[in-house]
C-alpha cells in the first residue's frame, strides 16, 4: 500500500487502497464509445461506482499532468464538466483540499453541485504508475452554502499506467459519487456514464491539441 505522511495520511492511504481495489476489479460494461469503455457495480451506500478506461498517446507523467484539477493546472482548459476550482488548503505539494463546483447537467436537469475533496496526486518509481486520488471531506473554511447542493466523493482516481515501453499511457478512472439532491435514478446513472466518457474524449482532444502545461 503507498505510504502517505501527514496531516491527512490515514485517509489518503484508505483511499488509494479503495481506488486500486476498484481498477483491480472486473465489472460488467455499461457504456462504450470509440476506445472508453466504462464499466460500473454497485456499492454498500445504495450507489454505483463507475470505471472508465481508455489508452493516450502520452507518457503516464505527462498525462498525469493534465488530469491534476486546480485553478491554475491544465485540467482547468479543457474539463467541461467544471466551471470553478477553489483550493481551499495546501496540505503538501502534492496534496491539497480543493472545492469543485460544477456545471449543470443533462439540459440542466441536474443543476450544479460542489463538492469539496482532499485530493493526492503521484507516482510509484518500481512500477511507472502515475496517480490521483479523491476523497470527501468536511472543511471549516468551506462550509454548504444555499447556492449549490453539495455532492459528495466516496474513494476516487485516475491511475496511469505506462504501455509500449512508457511512451503510452492506460488510464483508469474511478468514481464513486453521492450527487445528492431529488434526482431520478435512472438519470444520474446515465449521466454519470456519459460524463466520464466526455471526460475521456476532452482529455484526448487536449492531448491532440498539445496544450502546453504551462498555459
Amino acid at each position: 500500500m503507498e505510504k502517505f505522511v501527514g496531516k491527512y495520511d490515514e485517509q489518503l492511504e484508505k483511499t488509494f487502497a479503495a481506488v486500486t481495489t476498484h481498477v483491480e476489479s472486473k465489472w460488467p460494461i455499461a457504456k462504450q464509445s470509440g476506445r472508453v469503455t466504462v464499466s460500473c457495480t454497485s456499492s454498500s451506500y445504495g450507489i454505483k461506482i463507475y470505471k472508465a478506461e481508455g489508452e493516450f498517446d502520452m507518457s503516464p507523467k505527462t498525462t498525469l499532468e493534465y488530469i491534476i484539477p486546480g485553478p491554475t493546472r491544465i485540467r482547468k482548459h479543457w474539463d467541461k464538466t467544471v466551471k470553478e476550482w477553489n483550493v481551499i488548503e495546501t496540505v503538501s505539494e502534492s496534496s491539497i483540499v480543493l472545492q469543485s463546483v460544477t456545471k449543470s447537467a443533462a439540459w440542466g436537469l441536474i443543476s450544479s453541485r460542489d463538492f469539496v475533496d482532499l485530493i493526492r496526486w503521484g507516482s510509484n518509481e518500481e512500477s511507472g504508475l502515475h496517480y490521483t486520488c479523491a476523497l470527501g471531506v468536511d472543511h471549516p473554511d468551506c462550509p454548504e452554502t444555499a447556492n449549490f447542493v453539495r455532492g459528495w466523493n466516496h474513494p476516487c482516481g485516475m491511475f496511469c499506467y505506462p504501455i509500449d515501453n512508457g511512451q503510452r499511457t492506460k488510464a483508469i478512472y474511478t468514481l464513486h459519487t453521492e450527487l445528492r439532491g431529488f434526482l431520478p435514478v435512472a438519470l444520474v446513472e446515465s449521466q454519470m456514464a456519459s460524463m466520464l466518457i466526455e471526460t475521456f474524449t476532452n482529455l484526448q482532444a487536449a492531448i491532440d491539441a498539445k496544450l502546453h502545461i504551462a498555459s
